[in-house]
């Protein structure tokens, strides 16, 4: 392939030639050289339609866990990209392990530019980076992987290429000093400790790069240092507490010897000193106690596909130097909740705008899932524990009116002061002064107005125990609706920020569409305005997020401002089960469905606390209109018995005349019949309006029972709706997707419009929050389902409902 490539770049060499000459001999010998070449090429494109080969040659920094970790992913990378048209070898053992060392890298890196079987090189690290960006001749294709930053740093530049014969490198679209003003944005400091591996420090470029960079900021009154670290955390944690104190704050630059479990110490002895700690690039720091990075998720495996692609055009043909050096990645700031907690540090409202909050939920968070707040509302709701009191109280109305029916008993004590003269003239029946005792025992034999009411207080305050039934149905499904509103707030503001940051992505292509010449400036100020309405739009998802928290505290009684967090509900959730076995079961067709509705609505109508409360008030207005019927020929008995004793006579009659024989005891017995015999109509009227009471319920339990099967109809109706829609949701979003990818190339080559771009964009968006909102759109209709039925099996199925329905014994949790 080298000699291949060699050959045909002498044609435009001999062109010239002819081109300078104009002789007929020279002419004849450019034609003689161009058959041949072009037999050449035949014969070797015809032998590499069989086996194209590509030898690659890495050259590290030096060995370290982290970076052979990084290097099998490349050649992983690699592998696929080029998988069917080249078959790679890779040489990177020993001789090309520069081991921390630049004059080493030095050697290595000529001696590997001069061997004959090497098609490309890579520098994997910056030390290596930079010595293949400064050599003076490359006679192999090289890509540098690594360099720090091009408005500190000098590089070879033409346009977006290198323009430098056989090199290419990788370059983000991110400046070091744009990355300190944002990180003092979110905490000031003073100080910067930069630490990088201590083999920077060899390269003259670096130090100068970094005075440099002392003296760019010291203008901005901030001071800057740095802090080599080789293999040995401990002695970076010593030099660091020697020069930083809480004031200031860490830089890690782009560093792979330091293990995961040694940034992990990093990042903890940190944290204990009260110091923020940033990164260049990379976002997995932050799983190390990190405070923030402005990075990108995804951002080495960008560059590893752009180190492939590099290869494969270089492969093909394509000059190094003629390639683009940059790499398209929208940054995003990430800062770690539980780092923000343990440092005291106050947000601003700017900074969580343009922020990704990760590590959000901590240990003294509560994890609440669907059941768990089902039931907190039931035990905590207010509404619930007033009608739970309304319910006892109501009790003694029963007590009362039985207690009607039980003998009563009355002690009486009475001082009776009389005049003379008639206490004189009583023969000793009235003394003038008299204390009495009296004892007095009624019982109702019977007593219709007193029988009814025993049975209409027992049916009402059934009535009422089924109210109350029918009040937890009412706040469980409030509270699991408010469970669902609370996920389905999450992922708006996850798809609003998705949103805004497509519409950030946009206007830097906008910017780069402008600076090529082949935009106008307009477009940039419309992606502006779409940014803006994006963070409005986001600021609306999240206070719609905090008000569904606080709709939930409320419901289940804790202070409004309780942290909690709750559980994903996905489609492989167990809570999707009812509809996939509604789906192959009920769902096959109209008769299957009827036959489903059917019996949901039987047993609705079988189990409704609604009907049932009706009913039973229809029995106490039955009970209450008998017992006015019977007045009119049933009369009220009852018995009296009293004893009265005279404890003390004073004056005149205080005693009977001795022959008389009377003691100051009296005694009596009674027994008592009444029947009215006329009312002056009342109890006419009173009949009359028990009877319209009794058919206004009657008429009422209808009414109930048809709406109690209407709601079942349409819930169910709705839920055979809102299932599928998941699938047919996902599959317009997968279509807008591919759209949005298609005009988004197209708008990169300004072939479309920013109008279409636009369009696009916000189909993505709508059919990313319709796909969201299919989910959450069933399970509230998979929660009214069971409302309507006034059973919530999902929770709990000690009755075996869920078998009931599906004629399946075997449905796990259910009950014979």
């Amino acid at each position: 392939m080298h000699n291949l490539t060699g050959l045909i770049g002498l044609l435009p060499y001999l062109r010239n030639t002819y081109a300078e000459e104009k002789s007929v001999v020279s002419y004849k010998h450019y034609m003689k050289f161009t058959v041949i070449i072009a037999v050449i090429s035949f014969l070797s494109v015809t032998q590499n339609l069989h086996a194209n080969t590509a030898t690659i040659a890495i050259i590290s920094d030096g060995h370290s866990v982290n970076g052979q970790h990084n290097i099998d992913l490349l050649k992983v990378e690699i592998n696929k990209l080029l998988e069917g048209e080249y078959q790679t070898t890779y040489i990177d053992g020993p001789e090309f392990d520069g081991q921390w060392s630049l004059p080493r890298l030095q050697k290595i890196f000529t001696a590997t530019q001069r061997r004959s079987d090497i098609d490309v090189i890579i520098a994997h690290g910056p030390v290596a980076s930079h010595v293949a960006i400064n050599s003076v001749l490359l006679p192999k294709p090289t890509i540098a992987t690594l360099f720090f930053n091009s408005d500190l740093q000098t590089v070879p530049r033409k346009g977006k290429t290198s323009g430098k014969t056989n090199l290419t490198y990788i370059q983000h679209e991110k400046s070091f000093l744009k990355d300190i003003t944002l990180y003092q944005s979110i905490v000031p400091f003073k100080k910067l400790a930069l630490i990088g591996d201590e083999s920077m420090t060899q390269v003259d470029e670096f130090n100068a790069l970094l005075k440099k960079a002392t003296k760019r900021v010291s203008e901005d009154g901030m001071e800057l240092l740095f802090i080599p670290v080789a293999d040995n955390v401990n002695t970076l944690i010593n030099r660091i507490n020697s020069l930083v104190s809480a004031e200031d704050a860490v830089y890690l630059l782009p560093n792979e010897r330091l293990t995961s479990a040694q940034l992990d110490t990093l990042g903890a002895e940190l944290i204990k000193r009260n110091i923020p700690a940033f990164a260049m690039q990379d976002s997995r720091v932050i799983e190390h106690g990190f405070l923030a990075v402005y990075s990108h998720e995804n951002t080495f495996k960008r560059e590893r596909r752009r180190v492939a692609l590099n290869i494969r055009d270089i492969l093909d043909g394509v000059p190094a130097s003629e390639l683009n050096v940059f790499v398209e990645i929208d940054h995003q700031l990430y800062i770690n909740q539980q780092t923000v907690d343990a440092l005291g540090i106050d947000l601003t409202w700017t900074i969580l705008q343009k922020s990704e909050l990760v590590n959000k939920a901590s240990d003294d968070i509560a994890t609440l899932s669907l059941s768990a707040i089902a039931n907190i509302a039931l035990d905590n709701n207010l509404e619930i524990k007033a009608e739970r009191r309304a319910l006892a109280a109501s009790l003694g109305d029963v007590d009362i009116a039985k207690a009607s029916r039980l003998p009563k008993m009355t002690l009486d004590l009475q001082h009776t002061t009389i005049d003379r003269d008639r206490a004189e003239f009583s023969n000793g029946s009235s003394a003038e002064r008299d204390l009495s005792a009296s004892l007095t025992v009624q019982q109702v034999i019977y007593n219709e107005a007193v029988w009814s009411n025993v049975s209409t207080q027992e049916h009402l305050q059934r009535a009422r125990v089924y109210d109350f039934q029918t009040k937890e149905l009412d706040v469980t499904e409030e509270a699991a609706l408010a469970y669902v509103n609370i996920l389905r707030a999450q992922s708006l503001v996850d798809i609003e920020n998705s949103n805004l940051s497509l519409t950030k992505a946009n206007l830097n292509r906008a910017l780069r569409r402008v600076e090529a010449g082949v935009a106008r400036k307009s477009e940039i100020y419309r992606w502006q305005s779409q940014a803006a309405d994006n963070e409005r739009s986001l600021l609306n998802a999240q206070a719609s997020l905090q008000n569904s928290f606080l709709n939930i505290n409320q419901l289940i009684n804790q202070p409004l401002d309780t942290l909690f967090t709750v559980d994903k509900l996905d489609k492989q959730h167990a809570i999707f089960d009812f509809n996939r076995k509604v789906t192959t079961r009920y769902l096959t067709g109209p008769s299957s469905l009827e036959k489903f509705s059917k019996k949901s609505e039987s047993y609705a109508r079988k189990t409704s606390p609604e009907i049932k409360s009706v009913e039973e008030n229809i029995l106490a207005q039955e009970r209450q209109l008998k017992a006015s019927k019977r007045q009119y020929y049933v009369p009220d008995v009852s018995v009296q018995a009293s004893l009265k004793e005279h404890v003390d006579k004073a004056g005149e009659g205080d005693r009977y005349p001795d022959a008389v024989g009377i003691n100051d005891t009296d005694a009596s017995i009674a027994v008592v019949l009444s029947l009215p015999l006329y009312s002056g109509g009342e109890r006419r009227a009173e009949v009359s309006q028990l009877s319209n009471r009794v058919h206004q319920l009657r008429y009422q339990k209808s009414s109930t029972e048809i709406k109690i099967q209407q709601r079942v109809r349409s819930t169910f109706n709705q839920l055979a709706a809102s299932y599928p829609g998941i699938g047919l949701s996902e599959s317009a979003l997968s279509a807008a997707k591919q759209n949005y990818n298609i005009v988004r190339d197209s708008y990169e080559r300004g072939t479309v419009s920013i109008v279409d771009f636009l369009d696009a964009q916000n189909q993505v968006f709508s059919a990313e929050r319709s796909a969201a909102n299919a989910i959450y759109d069933y399970l509230d209709d998979y929660i009214r389902y069971q409302r309507s039925i006034g059973y919530f099996f999902y929770f709990d199925d000690p009755k075996g409902i869920y078998s009931l329905l599906f004629d399946d014994a075997s449905v796990p949790g259910a009950t014979q």
